[in-house]
């Protein structure tokens, strides 16, 4: 069965696609032997626009989890240095899914069941998934489906309220189902290594979740991150600092969740 991780937050601008995207490419490039998908559940559809994609005739994620319908040409791929990474790219038809999903059973835990009758689930090794900035229906379906979340943050004064806001949800989450996802850790982005302030929150972050939450190395404040979305590329095609921060990233990941 394929070991499921979505990039959460409820707060824009933390690098959440980003993240997913070079981790979903890292998982790919460190075990090329494994299939990898990257589940773009994002009404605004962060990940077609990081790529610059259309839709076509591929597979439309807002129509396989509101109908339960899969294209018969599959997904979009890019190439990655391990192979074909998957793509399941999705439409604006999925800002429409708390008015579409109105009064049928089991709104909040759709997408293990589509996930589950469509067999993805054991055709993929891994399944990343880039979430949209709010709690609502849709990521209350992906808490439920997946089995560890990564919270990206910036180092700001936003930075504590954004982490709580996460873990506030999965708190409630509690009550109400058996299992809830494991948290992987806390991720922080974009960080200025001129800034003793940045750097002082970096080290505010690690004394707070100190034994409670692993706080993985910064991803450094790197142009070369911007050029790669520019160029529709994810990081590892360019040879730059950030590169090695989000390939050293992957391999924590994959240490993380083999405990998972």
């Amino acid at each position: 069965m394929a070991k499921k991780i979505a990039c959460v937050s409820f707060k824009g601008g933390v690098a959440k696609t980003s993240t997913s995207v070079n981790l979903a490419a890292g998982l790919k490039i460190q075990r090329p032997d494994s299939k990898v998908l990257l589940v773009d559940t994002d009404p605004q559809g962060s990940v077609r626009a990081y790529f610059g994609l259309r839709l076509k005739d591929k597979a439309d994620f807002a129509g396989f989890l509101i109908d339960g319908t899969l294209a018969n040409d599959g997904f979009h791929q890019i190439k990655t240095d391990g192979g074909d990474l998957d793509l399941f790219l999705t439409s604006k038809r999925l800002a429409s899914l708390e008015q579409e999903l109105a009064g049928k059973p089991k709104q909040d835990e759709l997408l293990s069941v589509r996930m589950r009758k469509s067999g993805l689930e054991k055709i993929f090794d891994y399944i990343i998934v880039d979430t949209s900035p709010a709690m609502g229906l849709m990521n209350l379906n992906v808490l439920t489906f997946v089995d560890a979340i990564i919270i990206p943050v910036n180092l700001d004064a936003f930075s504590v309220p954004t982490i709580e806001g996460v873990l506030s949800n999965l708190e409630t989450l509690k009550e109400f189902y058996d299992k809830v996802p494991d948290i992987l850790g806390i991720l922080p982005t974009r960080l200025d290594s001129r800034s003793s302030a940045e750097k002082g929150a970096l080290e505010g972050l690690r004394v707070r979740y100190a034994n409670k939450i692993k706080i993985f190395d910064p991803i450094g404040s790197d142009a070369g991150v911007k050029r790669a979305a520019v160029k529709k590329q994810s990081i590892y095609d360019l040879n730059v600092r950030a590169s090695a921060q989000y390939e050293m990233f992957t391999t924590r990941v994959l240490e993380q969740m083999s405990g998972v």
